[in-house]
């Protein structure tokens, strides 16, 4: 399978909710008097995300993807001390198509032993049974007040019935998680939304930040 081998996706990325005293705040409009945090990898700010538990969703968004079969991003994570409750899984990224949601990021606290993650799924065609259910491609341990470079890659098939696609979860441009042969030839990357693009409802956070930097967004894979 060929991959694309275009240029990169500028990925300037528009801040749709940054008011103060919302449920699930973004935290970084300082025009506005609300700071940003400290920078990762060397930036100098970062975006701040404020999960408390409630229904409000609140994201940074990049429409610059038109309808792509291949995508990557890199993004750092840090978690500081974001409450959840054990086990649950909170969505901190997704990317869409036309118009369905089909990679989703998700950042999980576990008490035992004590640890967040971020973990990556994928869909495949919607005809694919069970149908639009999410495939698990792979997990990756992140440390709290630490710079956590991440990675995600993926790549619609070639074609219908070819079965070829990929999506691969990286830290430090290391492989977590892959998986291969996915049936998603239908799928493309149109958009993409990082923060908390589904609200925060039953993850049993309490308003505590965690930190989000350095979204690159390209049209290259591996």
């Amino acid at each position: 399978m060929v991959r694309s081998n275009r240029s990169a996706l500028i990925a300037a990325l528009a801040l749709l909710v940054a008011m103060p005293a919302l449920a699930n705040d973004i935290l970084c409009d300082e025009p506005n008097a609300i700071p940003c945090g400290p920078g990762l990898g060397g930036t100098n700010k970062s975006l701040r995300v404020a999960p408390d538990g409630g229904a409000d969703k609140a994201y940074v968004q990049a429409d610059q993807p038109t309808a792509e079969a291949v995508f990557s991003t890199d993004f750092r994570i840090d978690p500081q001390t974001v409450t959840l409750d054990n086990n649950k899984l909170m969505d901190i990224i997704r990317v869409f198509g036309d118009p369905q949601h089909h990679i989703r990021v998700h950042l999980q606290w576990k008490v035992v032993p004590a640890n967040y993650k971020i973990w990556l799924w994928v869909r495949e065609n919607s005809d694919v049974l069970p149908a639009n259910k999410y495939r698990f491609v792979g997990k990756a341990t992140v440390l709290p007040n630490t710079d956590n470079p991440m990675g995600i890659e993926w790549a619609a098939a070639s074609g219908p019935g070819a079965g070829d696609g990929i999506a691969r979860l990286l830290k430090n441009n290391n492989v977590k998680g892959e998986r291969l042969n996915l049936d998603n030839d239908e799928r493309v990357v149109n958009r993409f939304r990082a923060g908390l693009p589904n609200g925060s409802v039953g993850t049993g956070a309490t308003g505590d930040e965690f930190l989000l930097d350095e979204f690159v967004l390209t049209r290259t894979i591996n």
